[in-house]
């Protein structure tokens, strides 16, 4: 299963007035509905390391285009609080490991990228391709919230 989480892009935010606000009112955004996404990479992933074990990742962000049929209207609609679903995103993430490099493998292939290639060619061409985002709630760990996952991507 990929890590994803799931934010808003704002068009220009200001930071005093993200701050500005009383504490009370700093809710915790409602989680992507459960269901298929069509969604699309934006730009190339960032990479990094974990904070716990030091593993290589990278982390893909994917706009979400559109709700399938298996996605509740009414949790969409209170989802979306009256924005378009493209300003909407997840990031997935997959770690670089001989054990779990299968899992970037099948997202690249999903993505449509020519499985003979290897993995870092791939990577270089997820910029702008499209697929299905399953998405699937998590409880948190502390049980106090319900996190968004992807938990499988399909090709188009």
């Amino acid at each position: 299963m990929a890590k994803v989480e799931v934010e808003v892009e704002d068009e220009e935010v200001n930071l005093s007035d993200i701050l500005s606000i009383p504490i009370e009112d700093a809710k915790r955004p409602k989680p992507a509905p459960q269901g298929t996404y069509v969604g699309m990479v934006v730009g190339h992933p960032r990479r990094d390391k974990s904070s716990r074990k030091g593993t290589d990742f990278s982390e893909y962000t994917v706009q979400l285009m559109e709700a399938c049929d298996d996605v509740n209207d009414k949790d969409l609609e209170e989802f979306l609080d009256g924005e378009p679903l493209t300003r909407k995103s997840v990031r997935v993430t997959y770690y670089h490991t001989k054990d779990a490099r299968y899992r970037l493998g099948e997202f690249l292939i999903a993505l449509g990228i020519d499985k003979t290639k290897s993995i870092e060619e791939g990577i270089q061409e997820v910029p702008g391709k499209t697929a299905y985002f399953h998405i699937k709630h998590q409880p948190s760990l502390d049980g106090t919230g319900v996190y968004a996952n992807v938990d499988r991507v399909l090709k188009l």
